[in-house]
């Protein structure tokens, strides 16, 4: 028992540790710092998602105890368009700095929205259920 901890224990501390951290910068054109932009860390081999991250107030955000492998980061904020850096390799030892990224307004703006509602057929209430009539058939020609 004795020799079967040692082992597993010289296994595990020569074995490379694995708490690499993976951090970057968003910022508007102008340079100004986004606060609260959703930044994916995904995996190159198939596109997944690893880990998911939101940017301080000063804009920047960190992932740690990223294992080794080949990864990319995407970012995403309301009202810009979404940006992703190239593929990048994370080794056994050190951290990595993803290039800082500049998001751009996205220029799709709205003309006009229209809302439309139309009152279900049957509503049914605590003391009554009420039947309306102007979504039926019988209401089509008719006035009363």
């Amino acid at each position: 028992m004795r020799k079967l901890f040692y082992v597993l224990a010289g296994i595990l501390l020569t074995s490379p540790i694995i708490a690499q951290q993976i951090n970057g910068l968003v910022k508007e054109k102008d340079g100004k710092p986004l606060s609260k932009s959703t930044v994916s860390l995904f995996d190159a081999r198939d596109s997944c998602v690893a880990k998911l991250a939101v940017t301080n107030e000063n804009g920047r955000y960190d992932f740690v105890e990223i294992p080794v492998g080949r990864y990319f980061v995407s970012v995403s904020h309301v009202g810009y368009d979404r940006q992703s850096s190239t593929v990048f390799e994370v080794p056994p030892t050190g951290d990595i700095a993803v290039a800082p990224f500049e998001l751009i307004k996205s220029s799709g703006d709205m003309k006009e929205v229209v809302i439309t509602a139309k009152k279900p057929m049957v509503e049914v209430k605590a003391d009554k259920t009420i039947l309306n009539v102007e979504g039926t058939i019988n209401a089509v020609g008719s006035d009363a």
